[in-house]
């Protein structure tokens, strides 16, 4: 037990977690009991939520900072940012005044929201569909075409407001926009989070790529590599959480190993191996005809090797 001076603040019980006093001069943070055990999230990804949270409420968010204060690089910040936007624990969108870009908006969210939750949240950034005004006062003759049949042919040649405004492209994420119609299009094929992963998988190349390599369509770069690049990014990242996995048995292995060898399987005769392929156990004595067992690595490994343990009576 740790022993504890009688001038700290501490709550001095026989307790394994250690708190100070929470009050005005011991400044402390609130956060929903639900977020904080979250296993879902990385361990990483976590912490920096916690951090986001200890800000005051206006607190805007700087990439750049967010690096330096955290000693981090690039990549990580944003696979993080991209779990907690994955999650429904954050959401970015361009704040704009009058068509011109302003600044990126960063919302960070003490509980997960769906992203209808999310819609209802953010404002109303839409411009409304405007058209050109036809001149105040035409001529009224003309040796050519009178300008009632300029504007008349124009009327029919030009979509119509409801065309237009369809046809029309919104940003869906940093530099990425497309129109409703190819909106909903993905929306039917890979459902709104797919679709939304997308978005920001294009938003992300674009900021680390030259302008000039940019597709015009959007909606085609997504269509054509940026889903094939998603689901690989996602199977690597399977990949190695897999391979953290087996490290992880790994050392589960050894440690069975070095305790049973030491304690209880010399005494019954029988030995422990850790080899390439799993926990290897046999008999050592000349007279047994019991077969020796591999338990090979993969998922359950640490619950077929206390299974078998329990079999051969080592546990």
């Amino acid at each position: 037990m740790v022993n504890i001076p009688e001038d700290m603040d501490f709550v001095q019980e026989e307790k394994n977690i250690i708190r100070v006093q929470h009050d005005k001069e011991h400044p402390y943070v609130m956060m929903n009991r639900k977020t904080a055990c979250d296993f879902s999230l990385a361990l990483d990804t976590q912490g920096l939520l916690l951090r986001l949270l200890c800000n005051v409420d206006n607190w805007e968010i700087n990439l750049s900072h967010l690096m330096r204060i955290n000693r981090i690089g690039k990549d990580k910040l944003r696979r993080m940012l991209r779990e907690l936007i994955v999650k429904g624990y954050a959401y970015c969108y361009q704040d704009r005044d009058k068509g011109m870009y302003v600044s990126t908006v960063w919302l960070i969210f003490e509980t997960a929201k769906t992203p209808g939750e999310i819609k209802k949240l953010l404002p109303n950034t839409e411009n409304p569909y405007t058209v050109n005004p036809l001149p105040v006062n035409p001529p009224l003759i003309s040796n050519k075409r009178t300008t009632n049949t300029k504007r008349k042919e124009r009327e029919e040649l030009s979509p119509s407001p409801a065309l237009a405004s369809s046809s029309k492209k919104i940003e869906r994420a940093l530099h990425v926009m497309t129109n409703e119609e190819e909106h909903q299009s993905l929306l039917e094929k890979y459902g709104e989070d797919k679709a939304e992963e997308a978005y920001l998988f294009l938003s992300e190349w674009k900021e680390d790529t030259m302008r000039s390599k940019w597709k015009k369509s959007d909606y085609k770069s997504i269509m054509r590599w940026v889903l094939t690049a998603l689901h690989e990014r996602k199977v690597k990242e399977k990949k190695m959480k897999d391979i953290g996995v087996e490290e992880d048995n790994v050392v589960y292995c050894q440690r069975i190993v070095d305790n049973y060898n030491v304690a209880m399987a010399p005494s019954r005769g029988v030995i422990l191996e850790r080899i390439s392929t799993g926990l290897h156990m046999r008999y050592t004595l000349p007279s047994c005809t019991i077969p020796p067992v591999l338990v090979k690595y993969g998922n359950g490994f640490q619950d077929r090797v206390d299974l078998s343990l329990s079999k051969w009576r080592l546990k």
